[in-house]
């Protein structure tokens, strides 16, 4: 039996991997010592029958894990991986490859038999519905009640990668008392802020009103999948620090809690911007927010059109 499981999708991809192992330690082996991962990006010729071809030492089946086989540079590995492959499939052992990234880009005979022969198992990154049902469905799975925003609440701080998103979920079951409902407070109380320093140069070109520069650094956060609601949380923090900085004056106390570096770099923006042009910034951002949440506008549209309405944005 053969499966081909490939991401970009690493943590599904990852968890299915270890329930195909987990379920051949059950039914046949649990010891453990009939299975084997090797690193086909550095597997040679010379070494392919080897892993191939040794037999069981107590289960009557292997289980052989593949992992970047076809990140390997050297044809001739491939090659000999499909003429042991042909004979192995006839052994009834469990043979596993693994691409971290979406199906190889190739045209060898190796990926034909997989895509004919295997199971295969691809995982495509989640659209953003299907993360938040993900996140509803984690919740649940460990009986955990969540109000309706968390969902979008917790993408915006943590962002779309489904380790770090675990990772988070684990951390607020654990901190909650059994049965309590996760609100978005919580879920700010306790997930890091972003790092600003990415959209610095976003903030820059709103405030000059640059669209040829705004609108490609926007493409750019999302494109490179900066989530809609935690990209719009950024801005909204840097434009309250150059409101901030551009109306207190001496008065650094509304701004102890601010990184240094961030006043540092947002200080020269303050100085050029009218403050009650920041402050309509500022709202048309929470606006913005707002759309997105309810529905009314996907994410990149209302971001897309926020930054071009700031076009005509004063500066001095």
């Amino acid at each position: 039996m053969v499966f081909f499981i490939t991401g970009p999708d690493t943590y599904r991809a990852r968890k299915q991997l270890a329930s195909l192992r987990e379920k051949f330690y059950r039914e046949v082996d649990d010891t453990g010592l009939s299975s084997s991962t090797i690193d086909g990006i550095t597997l040679e010729v010379t070494d392919v029958r080897h892993q191939f071809k040794s037999g069981a030492l107590i289960a009557r089946r292997r289980l052989l894990i593949v992992e970047g086989l076809f990140a390997n540079k050297k044809p001739a590995v491939l090659d000999a991986v499909l003429s042991a492959l042909s004979e192995e499939a006839k052994e009834g052992n469990v043979i596993i490859f693994y691409e971290p990234d979406d199906e190889p880009k190739t045209k060898h005979a190796l990926l034909s038999w997989l895509r004919r022969h295997a199971y295969c198992q691809p995982f495509p990154k989640l659209s953003r519905s299907e993360l938040e049902r993900w996140i509803a469905a984690t919740f649940a799975s460990s009986k955990r009640p969540m109000s309706p925003s968390v969902s979008a609440t917790l993408v915006g701080r943590v962002g779309e990668d489904l380790w770090a998103l675990s990772h988070a979920i684990q951390k607020i079951d654990a901190y909650l008392p059994l049965g309590t409902v996760v609100e978005d407070a919580t879920v700010k109380e306790l997930t890091a802020a972003p790092v600003d320093e990415d959209v610095f140069g976003l903030v820059e070109a709103i405030v000059a009103g640059t669209l040829s520069v705004a609108l490609p650094r926007l493409s750019q956060q999302l494109d490179g999948g900066l989530a809609p609601e935690l990209l719009i949380s950024l801005l909204e923090r840097q434009f309250r620090v150059i409101y901030l900085l551009s109306t207190a004056g001496n008065d650094r106390q509304a701004l102890s809690s601010v990184h240094p570096y961030v006043v540092k770099k947002l200080s020269a923006i303050a100085r050029r911007v009218d403050p009650v042009h920041t402050q309509k910034v500022y709202t048309a951002l929470a606006n913005v927010d707002l759309a997105i949440k309810t529905g009314k506008l996907d994410g990149k549209t209302a971001l897309a059109q926020f930054v071009t309405k700031r076009f005509s944005a004063a500066v001095s």
